[in-house]
C-alpha cells in the first residue's frame, strides 16, 4: 500500500541521517528491507554520547546559576530561560538518539515487517478499482505530505536555531564560558558557535528521522485496524474484500496483526513516558515564567510560547490518536459477538483477545480520556507552581 514516492522519501531521509551519524537504520529499495550496519551503529552511539555530555554540562551550569528572585536583573532572567529552554528541548533529541542507538536493529526489523505485511494485504485482500482509492489511503498521499512537512519543519527550525546561536550572547551553557573573557579570540568564538549550530542541526535531523519512522508504521497500522470491525460506522468504505472478515480467515489475520503490534509497540512505548514528562514539566515552568516575568523576557516570550504550543499540539495529537485506537480495539471485540454464535472455537477466540493499546502496559496506556487528564495535569501543576514560588 505504500506508494513508490513514500518509499523513495524514507530511503532518502534515513540515508542522509545515517551518513550524518544520527540514525543507524537504512532502507534498501530493491529488497524492501530496513537494516543497520556496524558503521551507522557506532556513529549513532557516538552522537548519543556527545549529546549526553552536552546536556550534563548545560544542566550543571544551570544548577550553578543564582536563584531567581524578585530583585533578579533582566539579564539573569534571560540567561536562565535561554539555558532552561535549551536543556529541556535537548532532552527530546536525546530520547530519539537513545531509541535509535539502543533499539536500532529492532526498529529495522519492525519497519521491514510492517512493509511486508502491507504488501501481503495489498496483494491478497485488497482490490483497488481506481488509482484514487489507492492514493486515498494514509500510506500514500497523506504520508507523502507529512514527510514533506517534517522535512520543511526540521530545516526551518535548524536554520532559525543556528541563526539564534550567532545572534545571542554567550551564556553559561556554552563551553567557551569556561575560558576567561580576556583569553577568547575570534577562532574560539566561532568554534563555539559552530558546535552549537551543529547540535541544533543534528537535533532536528534526529527528531525528523524518528518522527518519519513512527509515521511510516502508524500510517498503515492505525487506519487498517478498522478493517477488523464487523459493524463499521455508516458510510465508511471497506478497503479489504468481504472474505477478509469471514469466520474462516479473520481469526488468523487478526493474530498476524496482533503479533505485528506487539512487536513494535514495546519499542516505542517506553519513549512515551519520558516524553510526556518533559512536555508537562516544560509547559508548567514555561507558564510560570510567562506569568511571573512577562515584562522582562523580551523576545523569549515568543520563543517560550512557540516551543510550548508546538510540543502540546504534537503530544495532544498523539494522545488523541492513541485514544481512538484503544476505543476502536474495544469496538472491534464487541462487534465479534455474532462470530461467537457460530462455533465454540470462535467464541473462545473472542474471549482470548485482549484490546490493543498504544503505550507501555503497566506504566502508560493511552485511552480516550488521556488528553483531558494530561491538560488537567498541566493546569493544576501551573497553579501549584505559582503558589509555591509566590512571594506572598
Amino acid at each position: 500500500m505504500y506508494s513508490k514516492r513514500v518509499l523513495l522519501l524514507i530511503h532518502v531521509i534515513l540515508g542522509v541521517s545515517s551518513y550524518l551519524g544520527v540514525s543507524p537504520i537504512r532502507f534498501d529499495i530493491p529488497s524492501k528491507r530496513f537494516h543497520c550496519t556496524v558503521r551507522t551503529r557506532f556513529c549513532c552511539r557516538m552522537m548519543t554520547t556527545l549529546f549526553l555530555v552536552q546536556w550534563v554540562f548545560g544542566t550543571y551550569r544551570l544548577y550553578c546559576l543564582p536563584t531567581l528572585t524578585k530583585e533578579s536583573t533582566a539579564d539573569e532572567i534571560v540567561e536562565f530561560n535561554i539555558i532552561y529552554i535549551t536543556m529541556m528541548c535537548l532532552i527530546i533529541p536525546i530520547i530519539c538518539f537513545l531509541l535509535l542507538s539502543i533499539r536500532g536493529d529492532a526498529l529495522a526489523r519492525s519497519l521491514t515487517q510492517v512493509l511486508r505485511y502491507s504488501k501481503y494485504i495489498e496483494s491478497k485482500w485488497c482490490c483497488f478499482s481506481r488509482f484514487q482509492e489507492f492514493r486515498a489511503f494514509p500510506t500514500s498521499l497523506i504520508l507523502e505530505r507529512l514527510f514533506y512537512l517534517l522535512l520543511a519543519t526540521g530545516t526551518l527550525s535548524s536554520f532559525a536555531g543556528g541563526t539564534g546561536v550567532i545572534l545571542h550572547r554567550t551564556v553559561a551553557s556554552n563551553w567557551i564560558s569556561l575560558i576567561p573573557v580576556e583569553h577568547r579570540n575570534t577562532v574560539l568564538v566561532w568554534m563555539d558557535h559552530s558546535w552549537e549550530a551543529y547540535v541544533i542541526a543534528m537535533s532536528g535531523v534526529g527528531i525528523v528521522s524518528v518522527c518519519c519512522v513512527i509515521a511510516f508504521q502508524l500510517a498503515f497500522t492505525l487506519p487498517f485496524y478498522s478493517e477488523f470491525c464487523l459493524a463499521p460506522k455508516s458510510g465508511k468504505r471497506r478497503l479489504t474484500l468481504p472474505d477478509f472478515r469471514s469466520a474462516d480467515f479473520m481469526p488468523l489475520e487478526y493474530r498476524k496483526y496482533e503479533q505485528l503490534h506487539n512487536f513494535y509497540m514495546p519499542i516505542f512505548g517506553p519513549v512515551f513516558i519520558p516524553f510526556q514528562a518533559v512536555v508537562m514539566q516544560f509547559s508548567m515552568i514555561a507558564n510560570w515564567m510567562l506569568l511571573h516575568y512577562w515584562g522582562t523576557l523580551g523576545i523569549l516570550r515568543l520563543v517560550l510560547v512557540s516551543v510550548e504550543m508546538g510540543l502540546l499540539i504534537y503530544w495532544i495529537l498523539m494522545l488523541e490518536f492513541g485514544g481512538r485506537f484503544y476505543a476502536a480495539s474495544k469496538r472491534n471485540k464487541e462487534s465479534w459477538r455474532e462470530l461467537g454464535e457460530k462455533s465454540k472455537f470462535l467464541k473462545k477466540w473472542r474471549k482470548s483477545v485482549r484490546p490493543l493499546c498504544a503505550g507501555y502496559e503497566g506504566y502508560l496506556v493511552i485511552k480516550r480520556l488521556s488528553v483531558l487528564k494530561f491538560l488537567k495535569g498541566i493546569v493544576r501543576g501551573t497553579f501549584r507552581t505559582l503558589l509555591t514560588f509566590s512571594d506572598d
